[in-house]
């Protein structure tokens, strides 16, 4: 039987028309410094900064698991949150511009090799109306938020990774978006290197 180049073409764009694409997970954008060695940086801490002031402990708590378990996931051994909240108040992290060779002489106590420090930049619910709104649909809520993450050496108190994204999620009207946070920390966390 012969088919004219027409009708392949047309059976060639219906094949591809009922074919389905899966999405693709979003990706962080990452740096990694030449400085970074797997054998260094194996002992690390974490600390979730809130530049926000918007989140709600639990949500930290939320951000703070997740980098946790990508850490522990590629092999990296942890320190206690208590020890790294306690050494960060210390120096009074929150509140000033504190520089990474400041953070780094306190990691050397909790005999760490590097501070992961992870801060929420933007947090923010917002409404998009619909372009033509009806009485059933007149827009939805979404999440638009940033997040990065960068780890301090503390051998030489310099940046060796850092990793960011930033994005939106659609969220319930009456949802803080709290829940969406977990998605946003997976996604800056999976750029952390494997050990």
């Amino acid at each position: 039987m012969y088919l004219s180049k027409s009708y392949i073409i047309i059976i060639f764009f219906m094949f591809i028309s009922c074919a389905t694409y899966e999405r693709i997970p979003p990706k962080p954008r990452v740096t990694l410094s030449p400085l970074f060695s797997k054998q260094i940086y194996d002992r690390i801490g974490i600390y979730v900064n809130d530049n926000t002031r918007k989140i709600k402990k639990g949500g930290i708590r939320i951000v703070d698991d997740e980098f946790s378990r990508a850490a522990l996931e590629r092999g990296y051994t942890l320190a206690s949150r208590s020890d790294i909240e306690k050494i960060l108040k210390e120096i009074n992290f929150q509140h000033s511009n504190i520089s990474e060779s400041a953070i780094a002489r306190k990691a050397k106590i909790l005999n760490v090799s590097g501070i992961l420090i992870v801060d929420i930049n933007r947090f923010k619910k917002e409404f998009v109306p619909a372009i033509y709104p009806t009485r059933e649909y007149r827009g939805y809520y979404k999440i638009n938020a940033a997040i990065s993450a960068r780890l301090i050496s503390s051998e030489i108190g310099e940046v060796v990774w850092i990793s960011s994204y930033e994005g939106y999620l659609r969220v319930n009207r009456n949802s803080d978006g709290t829940e969406t946070l977990s998605a946003f920390a997976y996604v800056v966390a999976s750029g952390l290197p494997d050990q």
